[in-house]
């Protein structure tokens, strides 16, 4: 009986899907722009200037959509950020020096997509992993920055 019913729900399920409009997309994106790392401590400090700093990231989407209104989306994206700052210190007065942060991430998100009249909305969990954060202080190199970080 139980494999009757098993054989139903599958029957039922498949028919109620191919009944709808199924199509799969899949796609690369990328991006580069800039990144801002914002700490209040050295943002009300008048001897620390924030410093334009670029970013880039790709990945890709690979997407499941039922009807002409709903789907499900994965996406994933790799990330290399960064936060450049200029300071001085009273004990060297005209003398700047840069503190550097560079920081990699990988994002995965499962998104559920509405979309009506060319207007979509997109809801669902985003993961988010470092995988590595580097940090120089004038020139020397900060010894597992990620500690920092955590």
């Amino acid at each position: 009986m139980r494999k009757y019913q098993l054989i139903l729900l599958s029957l039922l399920f498949s028919v109620a899907v191919s009944a709808q409009d199924v199509w799969l997309e899949a796609s690369l994106k990328g991006g580069f722009g800039l990144s801002f790392l914002h700490n209040k401590n050295i943002a009300d400090d008048a001897s620390y200037k924030y410093q334009l700093s670029t970013a880039y990231g790709i990945g890709g989407r690979f997407a499941v959509n039922f009807g002409p209104f709903n789907g499900v989306s994965l996406e994933a994206m790799y990330n290399n950020l960064g936060q450049e700052y200029t300071y001085n210190l009273d004990a060297s007065p005209g003398q700047d020096f840069v503190n550097n942060v560079e920081w990699s991430t990988i994002d995965a998100y499962l998104l559920y997509r509405y979309i009506r009249n060319r207007i979509y909305v997109e809801v669902g969990p985003m993961y988010s992993l470092v995988q590595k954060v580097n940090q120089t202080d004038g020139d020397v190199p900060l010894s597992q920055p990620e500690l920092m970080y955590a």
